[in-house]
């Protein structure tokens, strides 16, 4: 509980004259440690999927010295539906000389870490400053947080960041502090398309709740605040909408495998605070209590469609987490005086060892899975001229378009290539490589000048069989057209 007048202590010790120094020290020091564990995780290296092709908009950006429509590096001349934030911003720092790859992966470092201090917020309007520590080093430790950033969801974390300010903003209840709503959920919009269709979904359902309360004057101004976002989202989101609309449906129904298998951002400790949230719920107040309800609302009905797309399964889950790690701060406090402090500690550590250990090995196992050759990119940016386009399979598109800066297609799934332009030409990379020997036409039409694949794989074996000119092998190898 918190300091009283009288002098007393909250459960970290802290008295009353010294409280707001600690209190924002505690922040710092839980955002840094946040910091800290998100940098060391990351140390074992980037995925090559999503980053890169971050990276490439950022590339894009630069090129274009605007928000391009198109795309000119993957899949040229596919439509970018991908919002602007992200990477307008690491185009910015790039133009200080910092290399866009990186600067992506620092402004989400840095971002993610931050989103300790709204949750710290939060979880203290609920149980205290205490609570509020509690949840923001369960947040600095979070599994499905950490996980998001292994494979590469930069923008996904910085929404979030967001997310959580909003959340705070509600749990607050200051009505002065209600036009933030409509900043945040803008910035949301130009950030992440998923994270800005759950939180307007949710916001859309806590106003109906205030209504339905008779809460008018609350429900009106939160109505006035999303009006505004929704009126500002509108001019990114009316444009691409069919293509949206087409991003969140799948070919066929999932597998049974395929479902459980979007559930790997969960551990076993992350259910064990499942069980201690609904404690830190029943200590909210009513008003808090009604925010966070709607919320875990929104999540569920969004997770029972997702039975149809296991992809979307998968991220609702990062969303719950948010809320999840809030609660279980708040619940602390009250498990505390029945459990013991000894054995509510020991889950806690387990908790975090088991979240680090996690997800170091999924950072692993992501920088790995696909084949980087630097000699490879060095060959061919010595030997590339500015019209040749490269012919690669999907895994390697981002990775070499990123560093050759050459126009890119890949074989792959077209299943998922929701985008029209990009399901032609990954279509048609498909037949080429299943038949190399007999593609000279389709080659011709896309003025094919190389091919590029991993050196052990079956296309690399039917291209080789094909007599094209091999020019250099290594992890990857590069045939002449």
């Amino acid at each position: 509980m918190e300091a009283n007048a009288s002098g007393s202590t909250d459960l970290l010790g802290m008295k009353p004259r010294h409280r707001l120094d600690k209190r924002f020290l505690m922040m710092v020091g839980i955002a840094l440690t946040a910091f800290l564990v998100r940098l060391s995780v990351m140390s074992h290296g980037q995925s090559m999927a999503d980053p890169y092709s971050y990276a490439n908009m950022a590339l894009e950006i630069l090129k274009a010295r605007t928000i391009p429509s198109r795309t000119t590096l993957t899949y040229p001349g596919s439509q970018i539906i991908v919002p602007p934030l992200l990477p307008l911003s690491a185009a910015g720092l790039s133009l200080l000389g910092i290399n866009p790859l990186d600067a992506l992966l620092s402004i989400t470092l840095a971002v993610s870490s931050l989103t300790a201090i709204p949750v710290f917020l939060s979880a203290e309007k609920l149980a205290g400053t205490s609570a509020g520590a509690i949840s923001a080093t369960l947040f600095a430790f979070s599994y499905p947080m950490l996980y998001m950033l292994t494979w590469g969801a930069y923008p996904n974390a910085i929404a979030i960041f967001f997310m959580g300010w909003i959340l705070y903003v509600l749990v607050a209840d200051e009505p002065r502090r209600t036009w933030l709503i409509s900043v945040l959920l803008s910035l949301i919009a130009f950030t992440h398309h998923f994270t800005f269709l759950i939180t307007a979904s949710w916001l859309i359902l806590y106003a109906l709740l205030l209504a339905l309360k008779r809460e008018r004057g609350r429900s009106r101004l939160l109505g006035v605040n999303l009006a505004l976002a929704l009126a500002v989202s509108s001019l990114w989101y009316l444009p691409r909408w069919p293509l949206l609309l087409a991003a969140g449906a799948t070919g066929s129904a999932p597998s049974l495998e395929e479902v459980l298998s979007s559930f790997s951002g969960v551990q076993a400790s992350d259910l064990v605070l499942v069980f201690f949230a609904p404690f830190g719920l029943y200590r909210s107040q009513k008003g808090e209590r009604m925010t966070i309800t709607s919320l875990l609302l929104t999540l569920t009905i969004y997770l029972l469609y997702a039975s149809q797309n296991p992809i979307i399964g998968a991220r609702v889950l990062y969303f719950f987490s948010l809320a999840v790690f809030i609660l279980s701060g708040a619940a602390v406090p009250f498990l505390q005086a029945r459990m013991g402090v000894t054995a509510l500690g020991i889950i806690l550590i387990l908790t975090f060892t088991a979240s680090y250990l996690n997800s170091a090995s999924a950072s692993t196992y992501f920088a790995n899975i696909d084949v980087k050759d630097e000699e490879a990119i060095k060959w061919l940016r010595s030997n590339l001229r500015e019209a040749d386009i490269i012919l690669t399979v999907d895994d390697e598109v981002s990775y070499i378009a990123f560093h050759t800066g050459r126009a890119t297609i890949g074989s792959g799934d077209s299943e998922y290539a929701f985008l029209p332009e990009q399901r032609r030409m990954m279509v048609d990379a498909n037949m080429i490589l299943a038949k190399p020997s007999e593609s000279s036409a389709l080659m011709r039409q896309y003025n094919i000048t190389y091919i590029v694949l991993p050196a052990s794989s079956q296309a690399a074996r039917s291209v080789d069989d094909a007599g094209f000119t091999l020019v250099y092998k290594g992890g990857l190898a590069v045939w002449r057209v």
